[in-house]
């Protein structure tokens, strides 16, 4: 059974993964594997078989939504 804490926490993140489902694919998948899972850009872009510059970008885009997205 899970805790108030946890409950707490997954309701406090629920706007950030309701934004996150908001992107595209690739923007969403870069920013996850960057931010929460903690690959660097050239690993993504291994991962992805994109170039890096195409993951700065995705990032960027991504960045940028989610700002639009959650009004910061």
């Amino acid at each position: 059974m899970p805790s108030a804490a946890t409950a707490d926490s997954a309701f406090r993140h629920q706007e950030l993964y309701m934004a996150l489902a908001t992107l595209s694919p690739k923007e969403r998948s870069a920013v996850v594997m960057f931010y929460m899972s903690g690959y660097s850009i050239k690993e993504i872009a291994d991962i992805t078989d994109c170039t890096v510059d195409a993951v700065k970008k995705q990032l960027s885009r991504g960045r940028d939504n989610l700002k639009t997205i959650l009004n910061v």
